[in-house]
């Protein structure tokens, strides 16, 4: 069972926060907090939602690379404050990560075309804001589950959305998506990488860095079998 994560925004300290929703544990009443964060998650019907993390005005390049792969990987949606964050939801709108927007009356939220977009009112319910979660997660879900995998020169595509990638993760990424869900054996890959000097420790890591830079858009690399990986979406 996973394992609720509370919030600190009450102490202002971390402006990153993971939150893990889990099943069958009560709860009292959340308030929203300052600045209009969203309230601390909680269960109002004992189901399990969508990991989600909240994205606050301060954040490492790492940390939220970080965030970003465990969204990407676990179908997750990102809340944020309108209009505080609009700069900063460009990159998650690229990855194709839902967001949810939670903003303050009297502010209006602009009309929305996104599926992958919701507004609601810094004071919603706490099965408001769940339910707004689930559907994100599972309009996302879908729209990947059936979206054309494509690689050019610079990007990894799901559909409209896309990743960087570094110029040492492009023949590894293309090799692995021309045998898309298939074991590839690790002497292959590690020719791709250019890795054949102590290929087993050198491929290890460029097959977690490139995992980590396909989670963004919910694709993953795993072993199969004793010397050999594949590429598939991942199962959440």
């Amino acid at each position: 069972m996973v394992t609720a994560v509370a919030t600190d925004r009450q102490q202002g300290e971390q402006s990153n926060e993971l939150l893990v929703e889990a099943p069958n544990e009560q709860h009292e009443e959340a308030t929203a907090g300052e600045d209009g964060d969203p309230p601390d998650t909680l269960h109002p019907n004992g189901d399990m939602a969508p990991c989600s993390v909240w994205f606050g005005p301060m954040s490492s390049r790492s940390a939220e690379r970080e965030l970003l792969a465990q969204l990407g990987a676990r179908q997750g949606v990102a809340v944020l404050q309108w209009p505080r964050d609009v700069d900063g939801a460009t990159r998650l709108i690229e990855l194709g990560i839902p967001c949810l927007w939670l903003f303050q009356s009297p502010e209006s939220p602009p009309s929305n075309t996104d599926e992958l977009q919701e507004w609601l009112p810094s004071t919603a319910t706490d099965q408001e804001v769940h339910d707004s979660l689930r559907r994100l997660s599972g309009r996302a879900t879908r729209r990947r589950s059936t979206a054309r995998l494509e690689l050019d020169d610079d990007c990894f595509h799901i559909g409209s959305s896309k990743v960087d990638l570094a110029p040492d993760e492009h023949d590894l990424a293309a090799l692995l998506l021309e045998h898309f869900e298939e074991a590839v054996d690790d002497r292959l890959l590690a020719r791709a990488s250019k890795q054949l000097e102590n290929y087993e420790r050198s491929l290890f890591g460029d097959l977690l860095r490139l995992d980590r830079s396909l989670n963004q858009i919910g694709l993953e690399i795993i072993p199969a079998g004793t010397h050999s990986h594949l590429m598939r979406r991942c199962r959440s």
